[in-house]
C-alpha cells in the first residue's frame, strides 16, 4: 500500500487530505502519531507521521529543517499535519525543507481522532501484506509445481510473466536471451533484477518491468523466482555437480541427437553457459597416437577457456567435438587453436592431428548435423592420410562430392583416369602413383616432392615424364591436374573404403 492508497480509506477521507508537497508515493508500512520533536530515531522508516505539530511550536527554521531531514533520513513515507490545533497554514519552512529533501507533506483540514485513523489505516496495510504474502505464496507454489513437473525455463518465465502481469527476462552472462515472456517483449533499464548463479558462480539475471507502484511486489517475486530458476538450471543439466561433466553430456547429446526437443536443449545450453544468442561453429579434433581422449578433452577445454568463452568439449570416442562461438575469420583461428592444444600437449608427447569444422550455425539443434559431419570429416581425412591439419567445409567439399556419387562412379573415374598407372605398378617397380600423388599435393613443385619421397629432383622429373607418357596427360596442365587430383582422391576413397 502506497501514501496515495492510504489517502482513499474512509476514516482518513473525512480529514480531508490535502497534498502540499507531492514527493515520491512511497510503500507505507505503518501509520504512526506522535508530537514528539526528536520522534525520528524511534521509526523504522515507511511510516505515515500523524501530527498535529505540538511538537514544532516554538522550532525556528533550522529546527524544523532538521526535524524533517531526520524524518526523511528513516525513510518515513510521509508526514500529515492536521491544522487548526497548533497552525492554521502549514510553515512556510516546513513546506520548503519537505520539498528539499523529497518528503510528502500532507494536511488534514478536519480533525478526526487520530487513534481511529491509525487504526483504520493500519488494518488495512495489514491486511495488503497478507494479501501480497499469499500472492507470493501462490508464485512459489506454482513455480514448485512446474519444477516437478519438469517444466523448461522458458515456462518458468512464461508463469513468472503471468503471475507477475508483466513482462519478464532470464538474460545469460554474455548478454543473450535465454527466455522471454510475453514473446517478443523486452524489458528496458528501468525494470529491475536479481542476480542468477549456477555452482556458485554468477550466471545471469532474471529481470522485469515495473512501474513505481508495482516495484516491491514485483522484486518479491523475483526474489522468489530465483530459487526456481536456479534449481531448474541444476536439473538441466543432469543433476551432475559439476559444469564441466555436464557440458561433455551435452556435447555427446549433440553429437548423437540425444534431446527431447528444442526447449530441453536450449534449457540445458543455457544451464552450461554456451552462447546460444551467436552463430556456433561445430567441430571435431583428433590428436596423435598414444594421447589419450580424455589428456586431449582437457587440453581442448583449457584452451577453450581463452580462444572462445563459452566453448564446450567433450569426448566422442577417441576424437573430441566441440562447440563453440563462430570466431570471424575461421581457418586462421582454427589454425591458433590448433597450435594452442598442440603445445599443451606436447608436454607429454603428444599432437593434434586434425582439427575438421562444419558450417556455423544459428541455433543449438543444427548442431547435431554439424558435429556429426565434422567427426566423419576427421574419421576420413586420418584414412585419406594427407598433412593438412585444419580442414573446413571447402576442404572436404570434393571428397563428399565423390562419396555422394557412389562406387561405380568413383571406379568409373580412376579407371579412366588412372588405369594405365595402376596397371604399371601392379607389374613393375618402383610404382609411379606416389610421385605422381607427392608431385601433385607438393602443388606441383619438383624440389618439394623429392624432399617428401626422399629421392633427387632429377628422380622425379623423370618419372614424371613415364607417367605423363602412360597418361597421354601433362600435369602441369591445370586442366590435367583437376582431373588427376579428382582421381587421386577418388581412388583415396575406394582404398580407404571410405564410401
Amino acid at each position: 500500500m502506497r501514501v496515495s492508497d492510504l489517502l482513499e480509506l474512509e476514516p482518513v477521507r473525512r480529514a480531508r487530505p490535502r497534498w502540499v508537497v507531492p514527493a515520491t508515493d512511497r510503500e507505507v508500512t505503518w501509520v504512526h502519531s506522535s508530537e514528539i520533536y526528536e520522534i525520528a530515531p524511534l521509526l523504522q522508516g515507511g511510516e505515515v507521521l500523524l501530527t498535529t505539530g505540538l511538537g514544532l511550536v516554538g522550532a525556528d527554521a533550522e529546527g524544523l529543517r532538521r526535524y524533517v531531514a531526520g524524518l526523511a533520513d528513516r525513510g518515513v513515507a510521509a508526514l500529515a499535519l492536521e491544522l487548526g490545533r497548533t497552525f492554521p497554514e502549514p510553515p512556510g519552512e516546513l513546506v520548503a525543507a519537505c520539498r528539499a529533501h523529497d518528503l510528502t507533506l500532507l494536511t488534514f483540514d478536519a480533525v478526526v481522532p487520530f487513534v481511529q485513523t491509525c487504526r483504520a489505516a493500519n488494518e488495512a496495510v495489514l491486511d495488503h501484506e497478507v494479501t501480497g504474502l499469499r500472492h507470493q505464496q501462490r508464485i512459489t507454489a506454482t513455480l514448485t509445481s512446474a519444477l516437478l513437473e519438469g517444466q523448461s525455463l522458458p515456462a518458468l518465465v512464461a508463469h513468472l510473466a503471468e503471475l507477475t502481469d508483466t513482462a519478464v527476462e532470464l538474460i545469460a552472462r554474455d548478454g543473450h536471451v535465454v527466455a522471454q515472456a510475453p514473446a517478443g517483449t523486452s524489458v528496458d533499464a528501468a525494470g529491475i533484477h536479481e542476480p542468477v548463479a549456477l555452482f556458485g558462480r554468477p550466471w545471469g539475471e532474471l529481470w522485469a518491468a515495473c512501474d513505481d507502484a508495482s516495484r516491491p511486489e514485483v522484486a518479491a517475486a523475483l526474489e522468489r523466482a530465483v530459487v526456481a530458476v536456479e534449481l531448474a538450471l541444476l536439473r538441466t543439466v543432469d543433476g551432475v555437480r559439476q559444469a564441466g561433466d555436464a557440458r561433455r553430456a551435452l556435447v555427446l547429446d549433440l553429437a548423437r541427437g540425444s534431446y527431447a526437443d528444442a526447449a530441453e536443449l536450449a534449457s540445458r545450453a543455457a544451464g552450461v553457459g554456451l552462447p546460444t544468442g551467436r552463430a556456433l561453429l561445430p567441430f571435431a579434433v583428433s590428436a596423435d597416437p598414444g594421447t589419450s581422449a580424455a589428456g586431449l578433452r582437457l587440453a581442448v577445454a583449457s584452451v577453450l577457456e581463452r580462444w572462445a568463452p563459452g566453448g564446450i568439449a567433450g569426448e566422442v570416442g577417441e576424437v573430441v567435438a566441440v562447440v563453440a562461438p563462430s570466431p570471424p575469420r575461421t581457418r586462421p583461428s582454427l589454425e591458433e587453436f590448433a597450435d594452442s592444444v598442440a603445445r599443451l600437449l606436447a608436454r607429454t608427447g603428444g599432437g593434434v592431428r586434425r582439427v575438421v569444422a562444419d558450417d556455423p550455425v544459428d541455433h543449438p539443434v543444427e548442431l547435431t548435423a554439424g558435429l556429426r559431419a565434422a567427426l566423419e570429416g576427421v574419421s576420413a581425412a586420418d584414412r585419406l592420410g594427407g598433412d593438412q591439419q585444419v580442414l573446413l567445409p571447402v576442404d572436404l567439399a570434393v571428397l563428399r562430392t565423390l562419396r555422394a556419387a557412389g562406387d561405380p562412379a568413383l571406379d568409373l573415374l580412376v579407371r579412366t583416369v588412372l588405369g594405365p598407372l595402376l596397371t604399371h605398378d601392379a607389374r613393375h617397380r618402383p610404382a609411379l602413383l606416389p610421385t605422381l600423388v607427392a608431385y601433385v599435393e607438393a602443388g606441383r613443385s619438383k624440389v618439394t616432392a623429392a624432399e617428401q619421397l626422399g629421392v633427387r629432383r632429377q628422380t622425379v622429373q623423370a618419372r614424371l615424364r613415364r607417367i605423363t607418357d602412360l597418361l597421354d596427360l601433362d600435369a602441369d596442365r591445370q586442366s590435367d591436374a583437376t582431373a588427376l587430383e579428382l582421381a587421386i582422391t577418388a581412388w583415396r576413397v575406394r582404398g580407404a573404403g571410405v564410401a
